[in-house]
């Protein structure tokens, strides 16, 4: 079993790659209408915001960027600040960055359970990725028949849980975070 964990951070990589990859295209693929997939009309509910979660994270998820101030613009709705989960190297000013209403408190505790000694962009992408599929397997897929091999929702259950994983296992090898922490 030695040799297999030897190994173990440059197969998450790959896998995190490969799986980042195929949703990304299969979300491009939608979005602008080519591989052969008709294009989905802009801004409808669900197909086209599903194709631009799929294409976004997708990508984000293949490259393995952890950027703590992405996922701070994206919770807090800012362009700058300081990270009230850790992240550092932001000139800018301090301010109370307090939990102050219900669904900044809800952001608070997701980002921190998330965020804890790591600060994962790649982890809240992939999480999104896999919560969009468990979406599209509940209101799409499973309304036709129980098992995913009845209704059709084999590819949104794979996903769903691919990128579970990788929300829980990180990066592995080969990341845009890893090049970056090894040219410092």
């Amino acid at each position: 079993m030695q040799v297999l964990e030897r190994f173990q951070k440059e197969v998450i990589g790959v896998f995190r790659i490969v799986v980042g990859f195929l949703f990304a295209t299969h979300g491009a693929a939608a979005l602008f209408g080519v591989l052969g997939t008709e294009q989905v009309a802009a801004f409808v509910w669900p197909s086209w915001w599903a194709s631009l979660i799929q294409t976004v994270g997708g990508a984000l998820v293949m490259i393995g960027l952890r950027s703590c101030l992405m996922v701070q613009r994206l919770l807090r709705g800012t362009r700058h600040g300081t990270s009230p989960h850790g992240c550092k190297g932001h000139d800018a000013p301090h301010r109370d960055l307090r939990p102050r209403t219900p669904m900044h408190r809800t952001e608070h505790l997701l980002a921190t359970a998330l965020n804890h000694q790591t600060r994962p962009g790649t982890r809240y992408a992939a999480l999104l990725c896999s919560g969009s599929m468990a979406y599209a397997y509940f209101s799409v897929h499973q309304a036709g028949a129980l098992l995913p091999v009845q209704n059709g929702g084999e590819k949104a259950a794979l996903f769903c849980f691919a990128f579970l994983l990788i929300a829980v296992l990180g990066n592995g090898a080969w990341s845009v975070q890893r090049a970056a922490a090894a040219s410092k």
